[in-house]
């Protein structure tokens, strides 16, 4: 029996009461910040990049970077601009075709109705996601759970109220992380999300 089989079978999904769920216990541990480990090398480079406060990967001779160590930029839009629709703090971090991003919504908060010209997966890694995508109802993305917004269809998210959210963010570069609310004439984030229990 080759040794890719041997694993396989001995696998713990084969043995009676075990579970066969994939879990990330270190992925919480991502989260909480860690002695600086970059030292006295090249600096990441925030400026050319779609997304305003954005590092950009490869420039500068970086290529490895730590979320715990990086100072994050609003992904709602900025107060005194049109595009203001959600607190939405994150660490981006852009390439040459997608980007990357961990982000933060405070417990009850979330984006208002909003579009962007790029898909986007957000991955939770702490607490819920509430999210309207469309004219599908609303769905409650827990911890561990992929959430993916078509481009060009509008949709709102946000944390429950009993927790703030943390999540993993994925997107191409047609377009930046911010996106563009629907009602340009309001400012401010969402705040419909309080009345949300898990």
């Amino acid at each position: 029996m080759a040794t890719a089989e041997k694993a396989i079978k001995h696998s713990n999904t084969d043995k009676p009461g075990k579970s066969n769920k994939i879990r990330f216990p270190i992925a919480l541990k991502l989260l909480r910040a860690s002695p600086k480990v970059r030292g006295a090398g090249p600096k990441p480079v925030r400026a050319g990049t779609k997304t305003p406060g954005a590092y950009r990967a490869g420039a500068n001779g970086v290529y490895v970077f730590r979320f715990a160590e990086l100072d994050p930029t609003r992904a709602g839009g900025t107060k005194k601009a049109r595009n203001y629709y959600a607190d939405t703090r994150a660490v981006v971090v852009e390439g040459k075709k997608i980007m990357v991003g961990l982000a933060h919504e405070k417990a009850g908060m979330g984006s208002r109705p909003h579009h962007h010209p790029n898909d986007q997966f957000n991955f939770v890694l702490k607490g819920t996601l509430r999210v309207k995508i469309g004219d599908e109802p609303e769905m409650l993305v827990p911890a561990g759970s992929v959430v993916y917004f078509p481009a060009g269809v509008v949709h709102s998210s946000g944390a429950t109220a009993d927790e703030d959210v943390v999540f993993y963010v994925c997107k191409d570069l047609a377009w930046g992380l911010t996106g563009i609310p629907l009602d340009k004439r309001a400012s401010g984030p969402g705040k419909g999300f309080a009345a949300v229990k898990r």
